[in-house]
């Protein structure tokens, strides 16, 4: 959105304590999404899934659940890192995550996922076309839906996986519209919406559909998806654990953004980095920074969004 940021580059920008401090909490909270999980979970990843022929379904649903985690890491934690360093200098840039794996539909979710672009593609081609359509009704609305999420995959690049995790959310947005009626009318019946376990299962829900489309997303062709599908249905087997380092300093580290992410979205009055008390940010963020330096992978893995 140029006209929420260009205009702070012709005016005299002026940081105070409150702005420093949020910058440095930000990107030091971007820095252990990358070098805590997202780059310990590559390791993982992609000595299972870059040889998905070579191993069990029990070690590729563990990878394709870890690279699920791995891309939105690698990809919210740059984001937050370039918002802090905004913050630093002056800038205030829009936050591009919001939570997403705590959405409880697919909807909910992509309007919590790359903010910047899919606010931008619902403005400029889905609203667009579900107005032209909407005469159509609600097969208007699916079919400005399905060429909506056609366009996020294929803007990734010119790959049939990127149309394939497209079309595959598509279809699964049609048929979460078509049944919300359905599903509202089920909640409010049975007192659902403020149920914790119905909510976590939601969550759930939207993880794995997440989890699937990003191994489609990540593969090479479809060559390589039929791999995986078919190992993962006629291979089962042990886990395979590699460097028991990657599950216990990721495992540790996932359980911390896990925590932070479930707090923030309910409201716990839990505050440790934005704490009331100076003593407690401070000695917050002096235990993430040793904690960053102690575990995170300090050898510049490039980030997952350069290639795009």
């Amino acid at each position: 959105r140029p006209n929420q940021f260009l205009p702070q580059l012709g005016q005299v920008r002026r940081t105070d304590a409150d702005m420093l401090s949020e910058g440095c909490r930000t990107f030091l909270w971007g820095l252990f999404m990358k070098l805590c999980i997202s780059d310990r979970l590559v390791v993982y990843t992609t000595a299972v899934l870059d040889n998905a022929q070579a191993h069990n379904s029990t070690s590729i649903i563990v990878a394709i659940l870890k690279y699920a985690l791995q891309i939105y890491t690698d990809f919210a934690g740059y984001s937050n890192m370039a918002i802090g360093v905004g913050l630093l200098l002056g800038l205030k840039v829009t936050p591009n995550f919001n939570r997403p794996f705590l959405a409880t539909s697919v909807a909910a979710f992509w309007r919590r996922w790359h903010i910047s672009l899919t606010t931008w593609i619902t403005d400029y081609i889905f609203m667009p076309l579900n107005l032209r359509w909407r005469d159509r009704g609600a097969m208007g609305l699916y079919m400005a839906t399905m060429v909506n999420l056609l366009v996020i995959g294929a803007w990734h690049g010119a790959n049939w996986t990127y149309v394939v995790f497209g079309a595959f959310y598509g279809v699964v947005m049609v048929v979460e519209m078509s049944l919300s009626q359905r599903r509202k009318k089920f909640e409010k019946s049975h007192h659902l919406k403020t149920n914790a376990l119905y909510r976590t299962l939601r969550w759930m829900e939207v993880f794995l559909i997440y989890a699937f489309a990003a191994m489609i997303f990540r593969a090479a062709d479809m060559g390589d998806v039929c791999t995986v599908v078919s190992q993962i249905f006629t291979c089962p087997g042990s886990l395979y654990i590699g460097d028991w380092l990657v599950f216990v300093y990721g495992g540790c580290s996932v359980v911390l953004l896990l925590f932070k992410e479930v707090k923030d979205e309910l409201g716990w009055n839990v505050h440790l980095l934005h704490a009331p008390d100076r003593w407690v940010r401070i000695v917050s963020f002096a235990l993430l920074l040793c904690y960053v330096i102690g575990t995170g992978v300090l050898d510049g893995v490039n980030f997952i969004y350069m290639q795009f």
